[in-house]
């Protein structure tokens, strides 16, 4: 990591209780002509990122449970809900962090899925990135057909590109930020 200099250190907490590291370089390193903003150590497990706060609320199948793609997505999603969450909310690294080998990751077993619903937020290329969408409809499956989800939703962001739920929620003043992070049925759509 440290050969790609400066950069930030994320804790990915996982839903068992380990945390594995993620940095980002100031200066991304680019493979493949595509830019890696996001390093995990060599040989790392998918993990998902469940936040102290959403600890507790994770556990409770009864609560609706967000599932967020992105770091910076998922620590905004956390700070806009908050300690007294309305929602459980869970953070996975990009459109297949869910996975390993596009089968369900240990985490996501880990969580109480059956008969909760999930509301997934993607970034907004879900509408325009074939990837993205086929990410999604697996995920989808897999939370319904195999871990017994009651429901599956996705969050819809009134934007395109790979815009996400942390740039949505930058939009709002902060002092009104609260009043406008309801998740309402009407920016919802069922897979």
């Amino acid at each position: 990591w440290w050969a790609y200099g400066s950069g930030i250190l994320f804790p990915w907490d996982s839903v068992q209780g380990t945390i594995t590291w993620q940095y980002r370089p100031d200066t991304p390193p680019t493979v493949e002509g595509k830019s890696n903003k996001y390093l995990f150590p060599a040989g790392a497990t998918a993990v998902l990122n469940v936040h102290s706060w959403m600890r507790d609320a994770v556990a409770v199948n009864s609560m609706p449970l967000l599932l967020v793609e992105g770091t910076k997505q998922y620590l905004a999603a956390v700070s806009a809900i908050g300690e007294a969450a309305t929602h459980a909310v869970v953070g996975m690294a990009g459109c297949w962090g869910w996975s390993s080998n596009k089968a369900p990751s240990p985490d996501l077993q880990a969580i109480p899925v059956q008969g909760r619903t999930i509301i997934v937020a993607m970034d907004a290329d879900i509408a325009s990135n074939p990837k993205v969408y086929e990410a999604a409809e697996r995920l989808s499956k897999t939370l319904t057909d195999l871990l017994g989800a009651r429901e599956v939703k996705f969050l819809r962001l009134p934007s395109s590109g790979s815009t996400g739920l942390d740039d949505l929620l930058g939009s709002f003043d902060p002092s009104e930020r609260s009043s406008k992070t309801s998740i309402s049925p009407s920016s919802l759509t069922a897979r």
